[in-house]
């Protein structure tokens, strides 16, 4: 699958990958430079450049989403290094929130001075991807619309197979 060459790009269609949103939705929450300029403040450059590398491999090696996600799941997100890095980033889109990496990651790789526990923006807790996911509005954050408690919540029904 294709991937492109510029850094925060890549660290886009990751993202896509991940959350299951499309990169034109990712772009849209207007939070991706945001979010992998925390991933490099707190994991450093290195790591986070190895992060990308591993993660062009997974691509590298997948001809379809199905392919993506197993190759993902097998090089990233069960890597002692890089899971944490993904668990992370996962954490950003869609609670819009940083938590610390674990002690054994710490101890391992080295703490990072801006690894606490912290929302990066009132526009981050806003373009949160739990929101959409839950077909709903963050409370307090972004109006429905006048009237619309009139009307019932929209039931989602999830068509996807499930997956084995």
């Amino acid at each position: 699958m294709y991937y492109p060459p510029d850094p925060e790009d890549q660290f886009i269609a990751i993202s896509a990958a991940l959350t299951a949103y499309s990169t034109t939705e990712i772009t849209a929450t207007g939070q991706a430079a945001e979010y992998w300029n925390i991933v490099l403040g707190v994991v450093g450059s290195a790591i986070a450049g190895d992060f990308l590398s591993v993660c062009g491999v997974a691509f590298a090696k997948s001809e379809d989403i199905d392919a993506l996600e197993k190759n993902l799941d097998r090089l990233v997100m069960k890597d002692p290094c890089y899971g944490p890095i993904g668990q992370r980033i996962l954490g950003l889109w869609y609670v819009s929130t940083w938590n610390p990496m674990p002690a054994a990651w710490c101890d391992a790789y080295g703490i990072g001075e801006n690894d606490v526990m912290f929302i990066p923006s009132p526009a981050a807790y806003k373009a949160g991807l739990v929101w959409p996911t839950f077909g709903s509005q963050p409370p307090a954050a972004k109006a429905p619309g006048y009237g619309s408690w009139e009307y019932p919540p929209i039931n989602i029904v999830n068509t996807d197979p499930p997956k084995s």
